[in-house]
């Protein structure tokens, strides 16, 4: 049995641990508005989070009132002065085309947010290839099932050269999942590295109250009997070995936070063990129990502490992915009076409800009362902490789109940056920001990169002002993170984006990003440090009127004219994932003879003329051989948008 720790506690905002993961700003829905629930009484209230399910089916429960919660907080009844139910959409996994997001905002509406932990250290020294195949099978399923307003990331316990971003792109998650492979570590490594990875993904989750959060724990579970032969105690050190002179005191300090901090405000942890259904071996004939059902306790005792559930006798594990997002569709708020202990103090807090048929998790949890400072979701007073939230917030709104473009005769490419600011909508008004961006490698570990602008810009009625700038770097993976302060006032703004800068000179086929450029309104300021590399400015304008006039740019890059021409197809996808428009056109060899790299520029106008209002995706595919690239730009047309509305002349 795995030994008590405590409950898991309740915190108040913690500062960001890693870039790997960062996002966007999110907004809860459901009943809900753009904000969390909020209670505004003449008290003090604190925030609690409970889910509700049914015993034999684990299905929510909903229509509760307050009157069915009883909280006690250190052994003693509290009123339940406020209650909200907030629900999200139960989703079918769809085959339409995936949520594409160029374009990053600190405005957007998110239902969920997940991180997707796919475990790659095992302790094993064979690794069998179903582990990997299952493990990116469950993983696409939670993707394919996420609602149109969810967001998720995805973490790897070993190698995170492929982590993804907060992100509602389900093409960018896609690829980062068939990255996957288990890797053989030291059992000791191997479970440092599960636990401390899961412990962080759970961490970064905390500083984000007032959202429903949950982690996704994919993972093969290392195993003990590694050569077959000698019996490597790894998982079994948790359960067997606590106290032992050799116990790996590192991997139980993790576990010790995990099974304690669990259910930190509403943070379930889904763990999906991808071996399936295994046979005893001789090993655990010797000694009396399998191995697979002392790591089947351990996740399903992580789980179960969390408020989340395990699926781990089975070998579809892919199948209970819907059972997942079923319990995470229904939860409430509570707002508790009476928790009058001092800032910082520990307080146990316990959570019922009438119908002995109900279950509520988390049941029982440590809180923290929190201490005064900025909460996660309130306006932000200052750069510092715009910078250090792991989502994209503040009181300004943003937009922000990156494009990497090749740059001939250099060593360092272009990351074409384009920032939309609000403005007045007084064409006398001016506002003055001063921007900063930071670039940091894919892994969140390193500045690479960093620039300060100031930005004067005039109101109008487009109510918004683009500017664009040339970031210089190397080809690789890339985290961007811009800040805007309004100057003279508290407002603060961030928006985040990844980038990946193909190797476009060692690439046999690339493509550059897709620039979109409109004729009319106002100039994009910038768009003259773009003069050798594109023709107008880009917008990250991504809905237009049908009588707009607004064209696609990008390059093809190959290299060598002997591999033979390059097939290229440009097509319109409306929002049910049905082809509206297809071209194809062919790009002969003999266009790349010229020094790698050699682009061949490619242009496209938008028919929104004859698209209806919608949703849709320009995808634009090249092949050449067995090599294939595609890029995609999601934009939607609106009859009732007016042609001066967010209008800016890229040329």
């Amino acid at each position: 049995m795995w030994p008590a720790a405590g409950g898991p506690i309740l915190r108040g905002p913690l500062p960001a641990l890693s870039l790997l993961l960062l996002g966007v700003a999110i907004s809860e829905s459901g009943v809900s508005s753009q904000q969390a629930p909020q209670f505004r009484t003449t008290v003090d209230l604190t925030r609690l989070e409970a889910t509700v399910l049914d015993k034999r089916t684990r299905q929510p429960v909903r229509g509760l009132t307050r009157d069915d919660f009883t909280v006690r907080v250190s052994g003693r009844a509290v009123p339940v002065t406020a209650m909200t139910e907030v629900a999200a959409p139960v989703t079918i996994p769809s085959d339409g085309p995936p949520a594409v997001r160029d374009v990053a905002s600190n405005t957007s509406i998110v239902d969920r947010v997940f991180v997707i932990v796919m475990d790659d250290a095992y302790a094993g020294l064979r690794v069998d290839p179903f582990y990997n195949a299952e493990a990116r099978k469950i993983a696409h399923t939670i993707v394919d099932s996420l609602g149109p307003s969810d967001k998720a990331a995805i973490v790897f316990s070993q190698d995170n050269r492929h982590a993804v971003d907060f992100t509602s792109d389900r093409a960018a998650l896609r690829q980062a999942i068939d990255t996957y492979a288990l890797r053989s570590l030291h059992p000791r490594l191997a479970v440092a590295m599960s636990l401390g990875t899961l412990q962080r993904a759970r961490d970064s989750l905390l500083t984000l109250s007032g959202y429903r959060r949950s982690v996704a724990w994919i993972t093969a579970g290392p195993q003990t009997n590694v050569t077959g032969k000698t019996e490597i105690a790894d998982w079994n050190y948790l359960s067997n070995s606590i106290g032992a002179d050799d116990a790996p005191q590192v991997a139980f300090r993790h576990f010790q936070r995990i099974v304690r901090d669990g259910a930190l405000s509403g943070v379930p942890i889904y763990a999906f063990r991808t071996t399936g259904l295994q046979a005893p071996s001789v090993a655990d004939v010797v000694r009396g129990r399998m191995e697979s059902s002392d790591t089947n306790l351990f996740l399903d005792s992580v789980a179960a502490r969390s408020g989340g559930d395990a699926y781990i006798e089975t070998n579809t594990p892919s199948r209970d992915v819907a059972r997942m997002f079923t319990e995470l569709s229904s939860y409430y708020v509570l707002g508790v009076e009476g928790v009058t202990a001092a800032a910082g103090s520990i307080q146990r807090v316990e959570v019922a409800v009438r119908d002995p048929n109900h279950l509520v998790l988390p049941a029982s949890m440590l809180f923290e009362v929190p201490r005064a400072g900025p909460d996660s979701r309130g306006a932000v007073g200052g750069m510092l902490h715009a910078f250090a939230t792991p989502l994209a917030a503040g009181s300004i709104p943003l937009q922000m789109n990156v494009v990497p473009m090749a740059v001939p005769k250099s060593r360092d490419q272009a990351l074409i940056l384009t920032l939309g600011l609000p403005t007045s909508a007084q064409d006398d008004a001016t506002d003055k920001f001063t921007v900063r961006t930071f670039v940091f490698d894919g892994e969140g570990r390193r500045e690479v990169f960093q620039q300060t602008q100031s930005v004067t810009v005039r109101g109008g009625a487009d109510r918004l002002a683009e500017i664009t700038s040339r970031l210089a770097l190397r080809p690789g993976r890339y985290n961007v993170r811009t800040y805007v302060e309004r100057v003279g006032s508290q407002a603060v703004g961030s928006v985040f984006a990844q980038a990946v800068i193909p190797d476009f000179a060692g690439s046999p086929l690339s493509t550059s990003g897709i620039v979109l450029g409109r004729i009319g309104g106002r100039p994009v300021a910038g768009r003259e440090s773009l003069a050798d590399l594109l023709p107008f400015g880009p917008t990250v304008t991504r809905t237009f009127a049908p009588v707009t006039i607004v064209g696609a740019l990008w390059r093809v890059y190959a290299v060598g004219d002997t591999a033979g021409d390059v097939t290229q197809t440009v097509e319109i996808l409306n929002g049910e994932g049905v082809r509206v428009s297809a071209q194809t056109s062919t790009i002969p060899a003999e266009a790349f003879k010229s020094p790698a790299p050699s682009g061949v520029e490619q242009r496209f106008d938008l028919p929104l003329r004859s698209l209806a209002d919608g949703f849709y995706v320009l995808r634009i595919s090249a092949v050449r051989g067995t090599h294939r690239v595609e890029r995609e730009v999601g934009f939607r047309v609106d009859a009732d948008d007016s042609p001066a509305s967010h209008g800016h002349d890229s040329r």
